[in-house]
């Protein structure tokens, strides 16, 4: 290989040029690199926009009215549902809609009635053998589908759960030791003895 010999002109002429470049980028190499970014911006936010979309469509919408926990409550009201006239006297005031109340089941001395009160409260009434209303635990319809709405006696020995209807929370409930009583597919009583 022969040594080639650069001119001292030539090579600072070389120097300052590639200099300006790197400091000073021509127009278009600028401009076609932001072309390039925008278009690979906007095809990520295309595909995390449709991504962000379908995991969105994808989620349980939840819960928005009564009847959708107790399906019973888009037909007709038939005489088994209607709380007993002591129990009805004693929350009809409260707010509660009597025409709404649905038998849910039984334990081993109450009988379990789910009525709703507006439209963004369900509620749950233990109802005595004389007919008496003993209690009323309400919970907010949006978001029930998380936990439900369990209610007891205030003895300890009966206790009641409202969830959702063919949930998982059914299968939960059918614990080993069987204490659960599914009366209904989305209503449970368990029973307790007396301490």
């Amino acid at each position: 290989m022969s040594n080639v010999e650069v001119d001292d002109r030539f090579s600072a002429a070389l120097r300052a040029e590639l200099v300006a470049r790197v400091q000073h980028p021509s127009p278009s190499w600028s401009r076609s690199l932001w072309i390039r970014f925008g278009v690979i911006a906007a095809g990520a936010g295309l595909v995390g926009g449709a991504a962000i979309g379908g995991i969105a469509a994808s989620q349980p919408q939840g819960v928005s009215k009564a009847s959708e926990i107790v399906p019973a409550m888009a037909a007709a009201q038939q005489p088994s549902d209607m709380l007993p006239t002591p129990a009805a006297n004693t929350f009809g005031k409260s707010g509660i809609d009597l025409g709404s109340s649905r038998y849910l089941g039984k334990g081993t001395t109450l009988r379990y009635y789910a009525v709703s009160k507006g439209t963004d409260l369900i509620c749950l009434i233990p109802v005595g053998p004389d007919g008496s209303g003993k209690s009323m635990g309400c919970t907010r319809i949006k978001g029930f589908d998380t936990y439900g709405l369990r209610t007891g006696n205030p003895e300890g020995s009966e206790e009641a759960w409202l969830i959702m209807p063919n949930s998982s929370q059914v299968a939960m409930a059918k614990d080993p030791s069987g204490k659960w009583i599914v009366e209904a597919d989305n209503f449970l009583v368990k029973e307790s003895p007396a301490q």
